[in-house]
Order: C-alpha cells, then structure tokens, then sequence
C-alpha cells in the first residue's frame, strides 16, 4: 500500500545573473493555489507535493511533474494549478494542454538550461573571486 496516490515535484529554483526560472514565472503563486486546492478538494491523503529546483523546462514554467505517471506539466499558472488538482488529482485525466510529451524535446531543453546555469555560475564565481 503506498501511503499517497500522486506525488507532485514543484519547481521553485531561483537562478542566479537574471536566468529564467519558475521562481522568477511565478511559482510562489502557483504552488500555493496547487496547495490550497488539493486542500479544498480533501485530497491532503491522496497528494504529497515535494518542491524542487530545476526541472529543466525554465522558459515554459513554473514546471512540475506527478507521479506515479511522470506526466510533465509546463505553465503552471495558479488558475492552472487548481484545474489540475480538480481533473488530474480528483477525477484521474491530466490536463492534456498542459502537458509535455515530447521527452526528446524536454531532454535538449534540459541540457540548454543546465550548460547556460553553468556558464552563469562559472562567471559569478570568477567575478567574485576577482
């Protein structure tokens, strides 16, 4: 017996040097409108939201993904959220506009973000150390 049926990962990453990121897309608002809605709909036993920090789809955030399905949301608004909770977590359909399928895109769309993180942080660190 598995002690919830989904489990969330919300991004929230705040990147460095004005990079693109959930955090700066609006995930503070989308997260709690996720967390007041599963509340409402008294789903609290049923659904564990963990945050996280980078997904990967920064550009398209705020970014999460449910399990046990691995369906990948992108553009989380808080309005968004609350669909979510009410057709994916409550009646069991993702809400297919939202969703990513193409896991070849979202690979290549990882790999971007994380080289340019790294870029960012190589020259944050090296501007400091100067």
């Amino acid at each position: 017996m598995e002690p919830y049926r989904y489990h969330v990962f919300f991004c929230r990453q705040q990147k460095p040097g004005g990079l693109t990121c959930c955090g700066a897309r609006g995930a503070a608002e989308s997260l709690a409108a996720l967390q007041r809605e599963v509340a409402a709909q008294r789903l609290d036993d049923r659904v564990q939201v963990t945050t996280c920090d980078s997904i990967g789809l920064c550009g398209r955030g705020p970014n999460m993904i449910v399990y046990p399905e691995g369906v990948w949301y992108h553009g989380v608004t808080p309005e968004a959220a609350a669909e979510i909770v009410r057709e994916h977590f409550r009646d069991g359909r993702p809400v297919e506009r939202l969703v990513e399928t193409d896991m070849e895109k979202v690979r290549a769309e990882y790999q971007h973000h994380r080289a340019r993180m790294r870029e960012v942080t190589a020259a944050l660190a090296a501007g400091k150390q100067g």
